[in-house]
Formats: structure tokens, sequence, C-alpha cells
């Protein structure tokens, strides 16, 4: 039996670690974009045992993958192979490995015939998320689409999400490789860095319009300290582009940026040389069966 999904990515470019004995109720408050760019997966099952995983065609010991499969139980007396299929640099802060867990645990969900809901399918793929360490607020915006605030951490069904009313819709994503998420979201200490976030996100809830949306995650990136200098630099020009709005992924090192239509050859051009870049818009569709 066979069953395919798509999942769209996600840029988290606000995020206050908030961590409890529940996983479910674990994740992150902030804000970030859903975008249309994402993940397609496959699983096939057939008799047998044994779990292997694809990413863009090469065998890949991607941890929230098997998670998601362990955690549905979904192994016993079945062959399962799973195929992720993306244009998104992976590990670079484009949600990846969420979408990769939604779309195991939908396709699963599908072929076993577990019934689950969405919401359910969200919990698994959450947990699994944060057993890994690779993220801690992408799930739940994958499930709700748009630019969003995530007003309470959460799996889906706990978090609490807002929308941001934007006709802005067009983005330019580039990337100069990826981060360690792990390195990041399983320290300890986060006092300080939870310090930015709360005053940022207080300013961001209290007038919760796209611009001071880019405003705030401006002032996030640069204080939390992440960004390196290349990157930073790539920033600063882009945001000197008059109506374009740049920012930083959390996490990776790689940026993002709002723009218009007519400014397209100004904000491509002042991105030459960046290893990858592409554009999307941001995504209001939800993860699906295809």
């Amino acid at each position: 039996m066979k069953a395919r999904a798509y999942c769209p990515g996600h840029i988290s470019c606000i995020f206050r670690v908030c961590m409890h004995e529940d996983v479910l109720r674990s994740g992150s408050r902030g804000a970030g974009i859903v975008i249309e760019e994402g993940v397609e997966t496959s699983v096939e099952t057939s008799s047998g045992s044994g779990l292997v995983v694809y990413l863009n065609g090469e065998i890949t010991d991607f941890c929230v993958s098997f998670s998601v499969v362990k955690r549905m139980g979904a192994l016993k007396g079945k062959r399962i192979v799973v195929r992720h299929v993306t244009k998104l640099p992976v590990g670079a802060g484009f949600g990846v490995s969420g979408a990769c867990a939604i779309g195991v645990g939908m396709c699963l969900n599908e072929v076993f015939s577990l019934g689950m809901s969405m919401d359910e399918v969200g919990g698994v793929a959450h947990a699994a998320e944060v057993e890994c360490g690779t993220g801690l607020g992408d799930v739940g915006p994958m499930l709700a689409g748009g630019v969003e605030l995530r007003k309470k951490e959460g799996a889906p069904g706990y978090c609490v999400i807002e929308n941001v009313d934007t006709d802005m819709c067009d983005l330019v994503c580039f990337s100069f490789g990826g981060v360690d998420t792990n390195k990041v979201i399983g320290k300890d200490g986060f006092s300080e860095l939870n310090g930015v976030a709360d005053d940022v996100l207080e300013r961001l809830f209290e007038c919760p319009d796209i611009y001071n949306f880019m405003k705030c995650s401006v002032e996030f990136s640069q204080k939390a300290g992440f960004g390196s200098e290349r990157l930073l630099d790539v920033i600063r020009r882009l945001n000197r582009i008059e109506g374009c709005f740049a920012s930083q992924t959390m996490l990776g090192e790689s940026g993002f940026a709002f723009f218009r239509k007519d400014m397209n050859k100004k904000v491509l051009d002042e991105l030459e040389g960046v290893g990858c870049v592409f554009q999307t818009k941001v995504g209001y569709r939800l993860p699906e069966l295809l």
C-alpha cells in the first residue's frame, strides 16, 4: 500500500523556548511565516520488516521520520519505505524536518487506516520534533497557514496561533547553509534569549501588523546573535531597497525578504553569489494527501 502527502515549509522569525514535562505542551512562542514551497512525502508498505528513509533520493537517518513511525506503532510485521522530496535547503531554517514529520504521519494514518485527526497527526509530528531537537514551533503553524503569531506553545490542540493580515505574499529566500538546531534548542539555559524574545513579542502582540512583524523580526535576529557577518550584510543591503523587508530565518545561515513584484530584479541582483536562492509565496495551502 502507498500514500503521498504534501506539507508546506515554515520560517520561524522570532522564538521563545518554553519547555515542560509534557512534550505536547512544550514548544515555542513566537512569530513566523508558512511558505508554499514544502515537502512531498510518500510511504509504501510491504510484507517483511524494517524501515528505510530517503531524502531527495539518498538514504538518510532523518530522526523525525524514524520517530514518527515508531510513535505510530507502524513497524509491526511491515517493511516501510519513506521518501521525502524537497527543493528546500535542509537544516537551514525552512521547516523541512517538521514538514517531513507531518508528511510521514499523514501517510501512515492513511495506509494503516488509523482514523487520526490532523491535530492528532500534528501532535505526533510535534513530539518527534521536540524529541529529536529539530524544532519547537513549526508543526502548529504548518496546520494553520499564513503569517502567524504563536501566542501559546505546544502541539496542535495545545498551541494558540493567530494570523497577521497582509497583502504582501511574494518572498525570496536565500541560504548560505544550515545550523544544527539541536545544538541551540538542546541547551539548558535560555534566560538571555527568552528575555530578548519576551521584549520583542510583547511589542509585536500589541501591534500585530506586517510592518511591525518585520521590524520585530529584524530586531530579534540582531539581538539573538545567530547571524553570520555575510548573512547580516545581505540582509542590510536588501533592507536598503525601498519597500523590501528582509530578516533571518531561525535557525539557519539563511534569510528571507518580502518584496513587490516590480522589485524582483533589484532583490535578485543583491543576492547574486549567495549559494541558494529561491522564490516562493506565503503559504495558505495546508498539509494534504495527494
